[in-house]
This record gives structure tokens, C-alpha cells and sequence, in this order.
């Protein structure tokens, strides 16, 4: 630890340092640049965990800057995903409030007036729901639910062009569909990233 905390910071991408009799090689990820399902743990940790209207829904919610709270029992599995959601907007930045694991003695920044997008032990869920009510996105990631406020489905998701949405169903159908043969898999690289970002544009 000593050795690597003296190294200066490197450079994105994977590089190797000496640690006694040891060689340790580790990998910085490119913030600026296209994710790489095969290389971004957050992404192959969230894309099984919902179904393709929820990962859609989350992708609208997060143009719209909502409120949104992702829940699990696991705290791994839920900071992961609140990363992966954080760069689903790329090359765009999430400029909010972000804590990928709300401790339970800081619960009270659920209530910010502001959009957030934050994670969130189960165990806190209740109280969540209690501060926002309706007005929250709330996506359970171990029962791929979400609940989700009826002002972004009957106003904010309805300005959405038809064909935008049907395109962007069916690419998330088709990599999920991808992500369940081994083969497949190592072929999706980076085209969950680019079909949101070539939608931004759109």
C-alpha cells in the first residue's frame, strides 16, 4: 500500500508496479471515453439485474433529472449499479447529488430538494418512501421493480418521440439478449454505451 500511495497518479488504462517480491498489474478506467461492457464491472452488474423497460425507464429518469434511489441487500451490487447508472448519460456528467452507498446516519439527504441519485441498503427503503412518497424513483435491483412517479410517465417519458423509444427498447433487448451466451457476450464491447449516447443526439 505504501509503495503504491508514493507512485504517482497514472494514466487510464492498465499499468504494473513493484510491491516487494511481488509484480501487481491493475487497470484505471477511462472516464472519458465509451464504457466497454467486458471491461466495466457496474455495467455486467446492472444489465441482468433489471428487464429492458426498467433499464429504459432508468435511462429516461436520469435525462429528466429525477430523484432516483436504487435499493438492494447487497451494498456491492448497489454501488456498482449506481455507477453503471451514472454513465449510462455519457458524454454527459451526472452534476447532482451522488453517493453510489447512503450510510443509514446520513438517511436525511434522501430528502435534498434537488435531483439525486443515490444507493441505498433495503433495509432504508421504507424510510425513503416516507420523505419522497410518489415522487421518487425507486428501482429494487433484487426484484427487478421499480416504482415510478406518475409525473414522468404521463408527461416527461410522452415527449419522447416513439420511434427514439422503440429503438432503444429493442437495443437494450437485443444486448441482454447477447449477455446470456458466453460467446456472445465478449462481443458487446461497447455498444450498450454507444446506442444511449447516439440517442442524446438523436
Amino acid at each position: 500500500v505504501g509503495t503504491l500511495y508514493r507512485s504517482p497518479v497514472p494514466s487510464p488504462g492498465p499499468f504494473s508496479f513493484d510491491a516487494g517480491s511481488m509484480k501487481c498489474k491493475l487497470a484505471v478506467p477511462d472516464h472519458q471515453g465509451l464504457v466497454s461492457l467486458s471491461e466495466n464491472r457496474n455495467q455486467s452488474t446492472l444489465l441482468p439485474l433489471l428487464n429492458t423497460r426498467c433499464i429504459y425507464t432508468l435511462y429516461m429518469a436520469l435525462m429528466m433529472e429525477r430523484r432516483i434511489i436504487l435499493v438492494s441487500e447487497s451494498l456491492d451490487r448497489c454501488s456498482a449499479a449506481v455507477y453503471a447508472a451514472r454513465d449510462m448519460i455519457y458524454p454527459m456528467y451526472w452534476q447532482h447529488v451522488f453517493i453510489p452507498v447512503l450510510p443509514e446516519a446520513l438517511i436525511d439527504y434522501v430528502a435534498a430538494p434537488m435531483p439525486l441519485l443515490i444507493g441505498l441498503h433495503k433495509s432504508l427503503e421504507e424510510r425513503a418512501r416516507r420523505i419522497w412518497g410518489e415522487e421518487l424513483v425507486l428501482v429494487d435491483l433484487d426484484n427487478d421493480e421499480m416504482q415510478v412517479p406518475p409525473s414522468l410517465l404521463n408527461e416527461d417519458m410522452l415527449k419522447i418521440p416513439h420511434s427514439i423509444e422503440e429503438s432503444v427498447m429493442e437495443g437494450i433487448k437485443g444486448i441482454k439478449k447477447m449477455y446470456e451466451n458466453e460467446e456472445t457476450r465478449k462481443k458487446i464491447g461497447n455498444k450498450l454505451s454507444k446506442m444511449f449516447c447516439v440517442t442524446l443526439v438523436a
